[in-house]
């Protein structure tokens, strides 16, 4: 596909959508290993996490591993936060960084 950049640069992609898969990893590319590792650092580090709309589904293994491993010993993290209309969604995330203390908003209006 071509795509017109705001400077006028003409530019070629090619549009991937990763499904939730078990071995995602085996088809990231470079660029996306990258950021995959910039994401696990920055999950490791947080204070404080907000989750907004991702139910991580129990399909997608290698983003349940990042967060798992990356969240659930994490020692820094005083808040988790997630906002869904889904309780059940809370509760996955429960299960997965057990344990976690963990607050459910069913919309961003009830954010705080």
């Amino acid at each position: 596909m071509k795509y017109r950049d705001r400077q006028g640069g003409i530019f070629k992609t090619i549009p991937i959508i990763v499904p939730p898969i078990k071995n995602k990893s085996d088809i990231f590319h470079s660029k996306i290993i990258k950021l995959w590792s910039i994401a696990k650092k920055a999950l490791s580090d947080t204070d404080e996490l907000l989750i907004y709309g991702y139910s991580c589904p129990q399909f997608d293994g290698d983003s349940e591993m990042l967060l798992k491993k990356s969240v659930q010993f994490n020692k820094k993290i005083k808040k988790i936060s997630v906002i869904d209309p889904n309780a059940d969604v809370c509760d996955r995330y429960i299960r997965l960084f057990y344990p976690k203390r963990i607050f459910w908003y069913q919309n961003s209006a009830n954010f705080n």
